[in-house]
């Protein structure tokens, strides 16, 4: 991973090691990579009755909590839907989490024919 990415991430590499600051001052490790998913957008996060996070479910089981910036928000309308999001995943103990760096809905792909899949 290039120090760039992991400094947007506000990610510290010590001594070749992911790992980033908690609100105690100690540190965690996290598995940090860019990757695509394939799943289904659904709500996370729920403000005076209105979604107000998401994540990404795949496979039926494994929940990826979209990071709440401008790229994540932007899923918030298309809850219930099928997406392929390519982002920059963390992964640690407690949750896995996606910055999303692209996506493209199930519902927008052009397929001309059975031979495209």
């Amino acid at each position: 991973m290039s120090r760039d990415v992991a400094y947007r991430l506000n990610v510290h590499l010590d001594e070749g090691t992911p790992a980033a600051s908690v609100p105690n001052g100690e540190m965690m490790d996290l598995d940090i990579y860019e990757d695509s998913l394939y799943g289904q957008i659904l709500p996370s996060k729920w403000d005076n009755n209105r979604v107000s996070g998401v994540m990404i479910l795949v496979d039926g089981e494994d929940e990826y909590i979209v990071e709440h910036d401008e790229d994540g928000e932007s899923l918030i309308t298309h809850v219930e839907k099928w997406a392929t999001v390519t982002g920059i995943i963390s992964e640690s103990e407690e949750e896995l989490r996606i910055k999303i760096l692209d996506y493209s809905l199930e519902d927008d792909l052009d397929y001309i024919s059975d031979d495209d899949w």
